[in-house]
């Protein structure tokens, strides 16, 4: 899954004919494991869904699909503040700069031209590093998690004097589709024109809901439309 996360459109498609041609022509049996529900979908005959570890369920892709987005639809559901106990960490992280609580400071149900707005508490355990930065990832639980997209801040600069500090993120218009999404939440360096170093990151997290479009109710919404919406002008 990672290696399609880093490649653009191109580079994916190559990726998974890779992978289809050594599953295909050479007898091999290819392991594919992706929150990507399209990836899965055109890469895979069958499927196996974890849960906590376990099997929950082996079958055809396109039922297993059909019930890991299903799911997450039922289990995820108002998350307005994760403590420090309840934050997801993948793995470890280097943690200088160490988040410890994330609190959505805007309604669970906004409109498409809003803000997506939240507080983050974080905790410096390196006394030598004094700037870093939030980057924010943005997933559609609708489609079993699948990326919408991500915004990272500006470099900031650690308040003098302080080991713990809270900072007010927002990220203007999201423009998204009618839908429930989740944010993953990390402190890094750099950006996407450089190299990013990552100091923690944590997943599934807060959470909210487009129900509206310039204060209208959204009448219908098809997941192949994809999950932003724009106003374009015409000159």
């Amino acid at each position: 899954d990672e290696v399609l996360a880093v490649g653009d459109a191109e580079f994916q498609k190559k990726a998974i004919g890779k992978m289809q041609s050594v599953s295909q022509s050479e007898g091999r049996t290819v392991l594919f494991v992706s929150h990507n529900m399209a990836s899965i979908k055109n890469l895979c005959k069958s499927g196996v869904l974890l849960e906590h570890g376990m099997t929950k369920m082996i079958g055809p892709i396109d039922e297993v699909v059909e019930e890991y987005i299903t799911g997450n639809l039922r289990e995820v559901g108002d998350i307005d503040f994760v403590p420090t106990e309840k934050l997801r960490r993948i793995k470890p992280q280097t943690k200088e700069f160490e988040i410890l609580s994330i609190k959505r400071t805007m309604p669970y149900i906004i409109d498409s031209n809003d803000d997506i707005c939240l507080s983050v508490r974080v905790k410096r355990n390196h006394s030598n590093l004094s700037k870093f930065q939030f980057t924010i990832l943005i997933d559609n639980v609708g489609t079993g998690g699948e990326r919408t997209g991500m915004s990272f801040t500006d470099e900031i600069q650690w308040p003098t004097g302080k080991d713990e500090a809270d900072f007010e993120i927002r990220i203007p218009d999201c423009h998204l589709a009618q839908g429930k999404y989740i944010l993953d939440v990390w402190t890094t360096t750099g950006d996407v024109l450089s190299s990013y170093k990552y100091y923690d990151c944590v997943y599934d997290t807060i959470t909210f809901r487009i129900e509206t479009l310039g204060g209208l109710q959204i009448a219908e919404w098809h997941n192949y439309w994809g999950e932003n919406i724009w106003h374009a002008k015409v000159k």
